[in-house]
């Protein structure tokens, strides 16, 4: 997690325990806001993010 900060990308998927449920959580680095959402979606809201 440090790295991405470092680097300065504004928000990081993590993938994690939930990945076997098909989930993973989207964090946005400047409120530390952390979303939940489905593999299939997470593209798509990382992108919402950057805009």
């Amino acid at each position: 997690m440090k790295d991405f900060e470092l680097i300065g990308f504004p928000c990081a998927v993590v993938v994690g325990k939930r990945l076997s449920e098909g989930r993973v959580e989207i964090v946005d680095r400047a409120t530390l806001e952390r979303v939940d959402v489905a593999v299939d979606e997470a593209a798509e809201k990382a992108a919402e993010m950057l805009r």
